[in-house]
């Protein structure tokens, strides 16, 4: 129960923390930003630390790095607004020899492809 209750928080503020990045990236600025808080950021400093750290070269770094790491996954994403099922009918149509249940199902589904034909 315990775990469940801390996994659910956890979830709940990186969508916050999302929220708040998705807002400073608005603005062309540092200072533009702060100059204007969401009005679901809790306080005026918080904000303003917020934005001093997504400003931060820590920050960029490790974005950049999260990001490329993102562009080499195999497998792409199975949740949001398209199916899964919609993802991998485009990429066998991409494929050249357009097999869904052949290479291009192996590449999106590793070794689940073996056990799962669609």
């Amino acid at each position: 129960m315990h775990r469940c209750l801390v996994d659910g928080m956890k979830s709940s503020s990186q969508q916050i923390r999302y929220r708040l990045h998705k807002h400073y990236k608005k603005y062309a600025t540092l200072q533009d930003a702060k100059n204007n808080k969401p009005p679901f950021c809790a306080s005026k400093e918080n904000w303003d630390e917020l934005c001093d750290y997504f400003a931060s070269a820590k920050f960029k770094h490790q974005s950049s790095i999260n990001s490329m790491n993102r562009q080499m996954l195999r497998t792409p994403h199975i949740s949001g607004r398209t199916p899964f099922s919609t993802l991998q009918h485009e990429i066998a149509q991409k494929n050249a020899n357009g097999d869904a249940n052949g290479d291009s199902n192996r590449d999106v589904n590793g070794d689940a492809g073996d056990i799962i034909k669609f």
